[in-house]
């Protein structure tokens, strides 16, 4: 009888088991199939010895049904073949409700969406591949737009040549350096992503990019390739020093930049400057200057600074600069600053932010701008923000974002601009 309730256990055992290798390392499931697979031998050994002698019952012969079931299932299992020793699935879930109002154009409510759903596959300890799918789509009052594509589609080899440090990444990909002020992913909007080719090598001291890419879906030019290097150095305790040639052959351009960053004495500082050589009778420039200091560390207060500087139509790599760090008017006034028509900006904010709880973070800031971008007479205009981001959990944040745009020009409406998210990425 000890035996039949072994049998009879069994087959349960043996699907729960079955139904969570999938969860497993490919190398665990193997195992975890033999074992089983040498189970149901033992099973089978048993039933066939109790039908010799005759001892078969009604229940008997059910049990033998499920085990010769569970021994088809398990050999049909056991085809299954993976190439990958770890699979990751990653992604992103995000909607947006915004909304602008003035009094001439009155109230617009437009619900931005975004699903962003792929997997990294580990193939050996230094070969990543990776594959992401992503459906944005806008609604709302005179929009409909709806954009499916492949976000990211590349392959990753480390230590190439048998060198340490040695990287190699191929196939469409984000490409993101220093404080994204050249280079970045365009985090609030929908992703942006490179094809082509980027080759890095480095050590504890330094590092270097080389890069070979066309920006996929935001140039209209095909062989708008954009090459350089991009050097960082690591040896100086606290601090960070960058320096980049970026070269843009639509724009026959030619950019040069460093950029120094980090903290001395509790203040955390940033400092870039690139200039451009576009053939033009005055070098495109840029520069930034951001500087804060956290007063306390329970609650995270900390207050910052920052001046820029935009001159003779200084166009960035790719990155849209204007909604990420001098304010929303730039985006909403629709001037695509500064990828798309050239644009001058000198821009002065101030800021502060806190956590007056663990799972809350409140963060205000305003922003003086004068720029040449036409939205306004006198191009200038103060915006005041104000946001709340409440971390529902480690993968999800709920955030409420308020803003308030008064342009210097009387004959131009002030604009009130809001947004409410929820956001959950893996």
């Amino acid at each position: 009888m000890k035996n039949m309730k072994n049998f009879k256990m069994m087959p349960v055992a043996v699907a729960l088991v079955a139904s969570f290798a999938a969860a497993q390392s490919n190398e665990d499931v193997q195992k975890q199939l033999a074992r089983q697979d040498a189970e149901l031998k033992r099973l089978n050994a048993e039933l066939t010895e109790l039908k010799a002698n005759g001892a078969m019952t009604a229940a008997d012969a059910a049990l033998e049904t499920e085990v010769n079931r569970l021994s088809e299932r398990l050999a049909a299992a056991t085809t299954v073949k993976s190439g990958a020793n770890q699979i990751t699935f990653v992604g992103e879930f995000r909607s947006r409700y915004m909304l602008t109002n003035s009094d001439a154009a009155g109230t617009d409510r437009s619900n931005f969406n975004l699903v962003r759903v792929g997997t990294h596959y580990d193939f050996s300890k230094d070969i990543t591949a990776a594959l992401s799918l992503q459906n944005d789509y806008i609604t709302g009052q005179g929009i409909a737009d709806n954009d499916f594509r492949v976000y990211e589609s590349w392959v990753e080899m480390r230590n190439l040549f048998g060198m340490s440090g040695l990287t190699l990444k191929h196939g469409r990909q984000e490409f993101v350096k220093g404080t994204q002020f050249q280079f970045g992913n365009e985090d609030w909007n929908n992703g942006l992503v490179w094809d082509g080719h980027r080759l890095d090598w480095s050590n504890e001291s330094f590092g270097v990019t080389g890069f070979l890419f066309n920006e996929t879906g935001n140039f209209t030019t095909v062989d708008d390739y954009t090459s350089g290097l991009y050097g960082t150095l690591k040896s100086i305790k606290d601090i960070t020093v960058d320096g980049y040639w970026i070269r843009r052959d639509a724009f026959n351009s030619d950019t040069f930049g460093g950029r120094v960053g980090g903290m001395i004495s509790g203040i955390d500082f940033n400092g870039e400057i690139a200039v451009q050589d576009a053939n033009l009778a005055d070098d495109p420039m840029a520069l930034e200057l951001n500087a804060g200091y956290m007063f306390s560390k329970d609650n995270k207060f900390h207050a910052h600074a920052q001046y820029a500087l935009l001159e003779n139509g200084y166009v960035a790599p790719a990155l849209n600069l204007g909604a990420d760090r001098y304010g929303y008017a730039l985006s909403f006034a629709g001037s695509g600053f500064p990828t798309g028509a050239a644009a001058n900006l000198e821009s002065f904010s101030v800021g502060v932010s806190f956590d007056p709880a663990a799972a809350w973070s409140i963060g205000a800031n305003v922003f003086f701008n004068d720029t040449d971008v036409a939205v306004t007479a006198d191009d200038s205009y103060t915006e005041i923000n104000v946001g709340v981001d409440y971390r529902y959990s480690d993968n999800c944040t709920i955030s409420l974002g308020l803003g308030y745009w008064i342009p210097g020009d009387d004959t131009v409406d002030e604009v009130f601009l809001g947004y409410l998210q929820a956001r959950l990425a893996f």
